[in-house]
């Protein structure tokens, strides 16, 4: 059973109609039917009753069509996830930051981050210095906030002031 099938058996289960199956997948209508033909033999069950009268689905077909519905509905899904994924507009970001304080400052961007990325689970932290250097060398962590005036750009680390106050 190949998916082509699965798609080709769906159109004709859908329209109970060789013909319109056929135009509507932009195939042949004896390609079609050779398809649907290949299938029943390859699972040796009977789908679909064709007589004079038309087309109808076999019990065995009803259950299949349900099935074939899922698994490309399922493969849909999938195609869209890797393509979300490649973008960028999926997956996990770990966000630390010293103390409540430096995560609160980025309540009004996460908002506007999570609309943009919807898929992107975002996860807050808050650490203490060490351990925010120590995560991010580890990879565990992928974006750390620290009030360091002395925190320097590194080899290792892109430094990028986001706030600036005044000491009284």
């Amino acid at each position: 059973m190949e998916l082509r099938h699965l798609k080709y058996f769906i159109a004709v289960a859908e329209t109970l109609n060789f013909r319109r199956a056929a135009e509507r997948l932009n195939v042949a209508q004896p390609a079609l039917s050779r398809q649907i033909k290949d299938l029943e033999s390859s699972i040796s069950v009977k789908l679909l009753d064709r007589d004079t009268s038309g087309t109808r689905l076999t019990e065995a077909g009803g259950v299949l069509l349900e099935e074939a519905r899922d698994i490309m509905e399922r493969i849909d899904m999938a195609r869209e996830m890797a393509r979300d994924a490649q973008a960028g507009r999926r997956g996990h970001l770990q966000i630390a930051g010293l103390g409540s304080m430096s995560l609160s400052l980025l309540s009004d961007t996460l908002s506007r981050f999570r609309l943009a990325y919807p898929k992107v689970d975002v996860s807050l932290h808050d650490i203490g210095y060490r351990d925010l250097m120590s995560e991010l060398r580890a990879g565990s962590v992928h974006l750390g906030f620290s009030f360091d005036p002395n925190l320097r750009e590194t080899r290792e680390f892109k430094s990028v002031q986001v706030v600036k106050s005044r000491a009284r």
